[in-house]
Formats: C-alpha cells, sequence, structure tokens
C-alpha cells in the first residue's frame, strides 16, 4: 500500500515534469521580426517626422524589440513597435537593425535596412535675359544657369515655363540652360519658371518682360517705338513732328530733335500727335502713374509725389544725368528733353516734361505738366495756369 502510494506520488511528479518540460521545448524558438518602415535604402526628406516601425511576432508574448542606430540603442515595449528619431538624425546615410526578445529571453534574428536622409530645400529658381525691352516679332532667349540646388546637380533639374502668365504651363519639364521665345504681339508679359529638383521640390521665379510695337507717322514717315501699359497705348518716344508753328528743337539743333523729340507750344501740342493719336488727358496720365504703383491717395497732389517711385520706373535706363537713370520697368523710356522758355533753354539730361490736354475741347479744363528729374524717384504733377514755354509730347494711342 505505501509502495503503491509512493509509486503514485512519482508519476504524478514525472507527469509534471514531462509537461513542463514539453512547454519549455516550445518555447526555445525565438521571434521573428521585419522591418515594417523605411524600406531599405529609402531616401528620406529632413522635414519629414522619421519613425521607424517593425512587427515582431511569438508563440508567446514579445517582453520589447530593439531599435540599433548608428550603433546607439532605442527599445520599444508596446505594439505597434516603434522609433520616433524626431530631429536627432543627421543628413546623409544612416543604417540601423532590429531584434525581438520574448518573454522567455530568447532572440529573434536581426532584420536590417539603411536610409538616407536628404536636404529638403526648395531649388533656387532665377532666369535672366539679354534684354527686357524687345519688340514683337524678336527672340527673347533665357538664361537658366544661376539655378541651383543643394542636393541635385544643375544637369538634372528640371524647367518649365509659362509664356504669359496666365497659370498654364506652355512647356514639359525639361532639362537645359537656355530657352527661347517669341511674342508676337505688343504688350507685357509675367514670364514665369518653374524649378523642380530630384525630391519633387520646387521653386518658382517671374519677370515682367516687354514687346513694343512701332508706328510710322505717314506725315513724314518718321518711326516710333509703342507700348502697351495695361489699356492704353503709348509712343515710347517723344514726339518729333514739325509743325506749321509752335515746336522748336531744344538750341535749335536737329540732332536733338533726332535724340529728344521737339518741343512744343501748348497749341501746337494739342493738334501735334498723328491721326488716330491725340495728346494725353491728366487723366490719361493718373492712369498710367496708378497702374504703374502710384498709390490711389498720391496721385492729384500738385507736387512732388513720391510713393510707387514712378519716375525711377518710367525714366529711362541711360541718358540721364547725375546718376538719375531709370529702371524702365514698362519700356516707357523718359528721356531728359529739357523745356524752352524764351528766350532760354533748360535743363536737357537732367529733366523731361510733358504736356497734358485740358479736355477734349482743349479750353476747359485745367493743364497739368508731368515733370520728370535726375534728382527724385518720384515725379511732379504741375498746375500750368498761363500754359507757357515748350515741352516734349508723349501721344496716346486713340481708343
Amino acid at each position: 500500500m505505501f509502495e503503491r502510494l509512493i509509486m503514485k506520488k512519482a508519476t504524478i511528479v514525472l507527469a509534471v515534469f514531462i509537461a513542463f518540460t514539453s512547454c519549455r521545448k516550445e518555447d526555445v524558438y525565438p521571434p521573428e521580426i521585419r522591418i515594417i518602415n523605411p524600406d531599405n535604402n529609402a531616401m528620406v526628406s529632413e522635414n519629414d517626422t522619421l519613425v521607424l516601425q517593425a512587427m515582431a511576432s511569438d508563440d508567446n508574448d514579445i517582453a520589447y524589440v530593439s531599435f540599433i542606430v548608428d550603433g546607439l540603442p532605442f527599445y520599444d515595449f508596446n505594439k505597434p513597435y516603434t522609433c520616433d528619431l524626431k530631429d536627432t538624425i543627421s543628413l546623409g546615410q544612416h543604417s540601423f537593425f532590429v531584434y525581438a526578445s520574448d518573454v522567455y529571453g530568447n532572440i529573434s534574428d536581426r532584420a536590417e535596412a539603411s536610409f538616407t536622409v536628404f536636404s529638403d530645400h526648395s531649388p533656387y529658381a532665377y532666369f535672366y535675359v539679354d534684354e527686357r525691352i524687345m519688340q514683337a516679332g524678336e527672340e527673347f532667349v533665357f538664361y537658366t544657369d544661376s539655378c541651383n540646388d543643394e542636393e541635385t546637380i544643375f544637369e538634372n533639374l528640371l524647367f518649365r515655363w509659362d509664356w504669359d502668365g496666365d497659370n498654364i504651363w506652355d512647356t514639359e519639364k525639361s532639362t537645359g540652360s537656355s530657352f527661347y521665345h517669341i511674342y508676337d504681339e505688343m504688350g507685357e508679359y509675367f514670364v514665369k519658371l518653374e524649378v523642380t529638383d530630384e525630391h519633387d521640390n520646387v521653386a518658382l521665379y517671374s519677370k515682367r518682360l516687354v514687346c513694343r510695337g512701332t508706328f510710322t507717322d505717314p506725315r513724314d514717315n518718321k518711326n516710333y517705338l509703342t507700348v502697351k501699359i495695361g489699356v492704353q497705348v503709348w509712343m515710347a518716344e517723344n514726339l518729333a513732328y514739325e509743325t506749321e508753328s509752335g515746336s522748336i528743337c531744344y538750341e535749335n539743333d536737329p540732332v536733338n530733335c533726332e535724340t529728344y523729340g521737339m518741343l512744343y507750344e501748348y497749341n501746337a501740342a494739342l493738334t501735334a500727335c498723328p491721326e488716330g493719336w491725340r495728346l494725353p488727358l491728366d487723366e490719361d496720365w493718373l492712369m498710367l502713374e496708378l497702374y504703374a504703383g502710384m498709390d490711389s491717395s498720391d496721385l492729384e497732389n500738385s507736387s512732388e509725389r513720391l510713393s510707387g517711385s514712378i519716375g525711377l520706373k518710367l525714366k529711362s535706363r541711360q541718358g540721364w544725368e547725375d546718376d538719375g537713370n531709370g529702371t524702365d520697368e514698362f519700356g516707357f523710356s523718359i528721356i531728359p528733353g529739357g523745356n524752352f522758355s524764351k528766350p532760354y533753354f533748360y535743363w536737357i539730361g537732367t529733366a523731361a516734361l510733358f504736356w497734358s490736354a485740358g479736355d477734349r475741347m482743349h479750353n476747359t479744363y485745367p493743364v497739368y505738366v508731368r515733370q520728370f528729374r535726375s534728382d527724385t524717384e518720384g515725379n511732379y504733377r504741375q498746375f500750368s495756369r498761363e500754359r507757357t514755354g515748350s515741352l516734349s509730347v508723349r501721344c496716346i494711342k486713340e481708343l
């Protein structure tokens, strides 16, 4: 009886031992692990939030997952197993591996991957042209060799163009350092360039270009450049037509007329423009100045007006003394033809003065003179009560 009891207990202990050892035998198998993110050899933007992710599995519970990034350990004990590197990772190539441990201390094989963090800066976009103001039908050449990117060599940068600023791309993306385009019509064009680097970062640059037209005065066959600014069409040169009376060349020198046009008394100026053109009203000048950037509150001041730097924008890029040249942003090309107030000539090279018409009947409204000078980036709107002196004329096209 006693021996049977001993044997029964031994049988129970053996059964427990067998069961226990059988369980331990199943747990000698290590966990399995694989990397979810990023893909091996991935390119990662420096502006992205870089999170490493791994999937671990085992018959029993996973105790932890270890991420070893460039030799530094990071641990995660919860699903999903992640390593958030935040802003701790530098530019360049990095490698990491992961492994998992279960609650019994079994260690998985390790999974390895690498990634590269690239500088996610937009490229630098810029283009230049040999001449920003040309005539319709002439070819503009656009140079892009000043564009660059920190990570992409110039030869791999992609360019596309919107030639007329309507936000519709007129070309496909392509490489190159020079591009060509011809405008068939007079006008101003807001050219836009898009530059794309190898990581699809984009930069934009735009510039105003001017295409001028020409007009031949049938009365004397003189040719004039013309320009469209907003909805207005102006002569881009001073009128040089000699009227029967009331017109004169500066210092009576015909060479000055070739460069600066004639100087006109007011009554002569009223009828000096060719058919289809007229002497501009004060309102025409105001419209031009507003379009060019003058503050509306400054428009009707009868003094120097500095807002918008109208003088700088409308004056020619050469020919002005005392560092008074302008940028000629709109192709209007004001030149300093001076004026004549009997018996003296004044200010050639330093000032340009233009008549405006009182109204279409020429005699009812006040007359304002526009004055541009070397010593200011603005201009003057001056009331001329007596309408004396001889000034330059810019004709505006009848609408």
